[in-house]
């Protein structure tokens, strides 16, 4: 049985060798139990804010309890095998998608300010306030939840968006293309995550215009400070190859930022979740 807390090893009493140092964090002559090392796995060193799995500690904690002698201060040969073998042996895919962050993007000229709003900025951005008429262009759903690099949802942060209209204008001054705005369309919304934290939003498909293809901006805001701005981008979309914002994207990174429509029943929707 896996014990609530492993015991305290009273007898590692000191962090000389290099890799404890890795795992922990801890300066070279630091005190430290099996415990505080436990409690700072490789994991937390990704994450540098949050403990580690229960799993992961237990994993460190036992190799540690079972290899480390009486006045021992750097970890034995065989130990450090053990160890590394070990977390070669576990199944880090669940630890690495966890941790891989949202790749950041650009916020671009046309993030709509306060002035610049509707009233209206909640997160159907296809029906401005109780306006009857509804915005162009195909009505999707975009949802996903907001995580740490551990894969914790974070509740209460602020996600946004904003994007084109279906005739390709921002919701923004500085905007001077000669199509009119689609006046039925909120252009700019937000949404507060829950305890899980997910996020939802009712907007229009992105569409291409002159020089982009098509894309949604994304920010997420954590207790009031801005932690990630991005872009959503659509799958296999011609305009992607010329598009330098997504080709500045690794490719094995863009699957991150795609939005993937099912056009099920109902509304198409995607799911993409932000990991900040």
């Amino acid at each position: 049985m896996r014990p609530d807390r492993p015991p305290v090893l009273p007898f590692v009493t000191t962090t000389r060798d290099p890799l404890i140092q890795f795992l922990t964090g801890l300066p070279a002559g630091a005190a430290a139990d099996p415990v505080a090392i436990a409690a700072a796995t490789f994991v937390n060193r990704v994450n540098s804010r949050r403990p580690p799995a229960n799993w992961v500690r237990d994993m460190i904690w036992v190799t540690l309890a079972k290899s480390f002698k009486p006045g021992d201060t750097v970890m034995q040969d065989s130990t450090r095998r053990k160890l590394l073998l070990g977390l070669v042996a576990l199944p880090i895919t669940r630890i690495a998608s966890a941790s891989i962050p949202t790749p950041a993007a650009s916020e671009g000229p046309f993030y709509p300010t306060g002035a610049m709003r509707f009233n209206d900025i909640d997160n159907d951005l296809v029906r401005v306030g109780d306006a009857v008429e509804q915005a162009g262009g195909e009505v999707v759903r975009l949802s996903g939840r907001v995580l740490d690099r551990v894969g914790n949802p974070l509740p209460a942060a602020r996600v946004e968006i904003w994007q084109c209209d279906v005739s390709g204008r921002y919701l923004h001054r500085g905007d001077s293309g000669s199509r009119p705005r689609d006046r039925a369309f909120q252009g700019f919304g937000h949404d507060l995550t829950g305890a899980d934290g997910r996020y939802s939003f009712r907007t229009i498909k992105p569409v291409p215009y002159a020089g982009r293809t098509p894309h949604i901006h994304v920010k997420v805001f954590i207790e009031n400070r801005e932690r990630l701005t991005t872009q959503f981008y659509l799958p296999d979309h011609p305009g992607n190859a010329r598009d330098w914002l997504y080709q500045r994207i690794p490719a094995a990174q863009r699957e991150l930022v795609t939005m993937k429509f099912n056009p099920a029943q109902g509304e198409p929707t995607a799911i993409v979740d932000l990991v900040v």
